[in-house]
């Protein structure tokens, strides 16, 4: 189970997953940017993109999702070290997470078992239809996305797993035996997906 959150007080315990849907220019984002100063390592890894605007934008996502983690464990937010997996994928110590972005929204995730994420603008165009329903195109596609991420597979492999609902809250889908239950969130002009696979 995922509980969405729009504010970060909201956050408290790993015994669930937490995912927070923000903008990157927000009040709330500014509040958690407070608490979360750059650090070395930080600062490294957003120079690994070639675009300064891009490498910017990477560095805000990092520092915020370092003050997810810190609330969901109940720690200092010094004491939050991030890294990156082999594929790219962040990382941190005693908990999973996961992270999506576009343009000035980030989707940051942080729970006790795999997760994954996905958020995607619904003014850009609609993505491949890969089977599903007309109405949420967009909810089918970040369903997919996240569950790849929390799986481990490609995003290939995830796009072939079945839509056999969608909800307004929920997205249902089907990979050879596996059901993946996907928990759905729209706000303003971005919808957001989020897959935890059990422990």
């Amino acid at each position: 189970m995922i509980t969405w959150v729009t504010d970060l007080d909201e956050v408290g315990g790993l015994e669930g997953a937490w995912a927070w849907p923000v903008r990157l220019d927000s009040p709330e984002a500014a509040r958690a940017l407070a608490a979360s100063p750059p650090t070395p390592c930080d600062l490294a890894d957003a120079a690994l993109l070639r675009s300064p605007d891009a490498g910017a934008r990477r560095l805000l996502r990092r520092r915020l999702l370092r003050v997810l983690v810190a609330r969901a464990q109940g720690r200092a937010v010094e004491e939050v070290a991030l890294g990156r997996a082999d594929d790219g994928a962040p990382q941190a110590e005693g908990a999973f997470v996961s992270l999506a972005a576009r343009g000035d929204w980030a989707l940051l995730a942080v729970g006790p078992s795999p997760l994954g994420v996905d958020l995607e603008l619904v003014s850009a165009d609609p993505p491949p239809d890969f089977g599903a329903p007309s109405e949420a195109p967009w909810a089918a596609w970040t369903a997919r996305e996240a569950y790849a991420k929390a799986a481990g597979i490609s995003l290939d492999d995830a796009l072939a797993a079945e839509v056999l609902a969608v909800t307004i809250d929920r997205i249902d889908l089907r990979a050879g035996p596996r059901r993946i239950a996907a928990a759905r969130f729209e706000r303003d002009e971005v919808v957001c997906a989020a897959v935890v696979l059990p422990a």
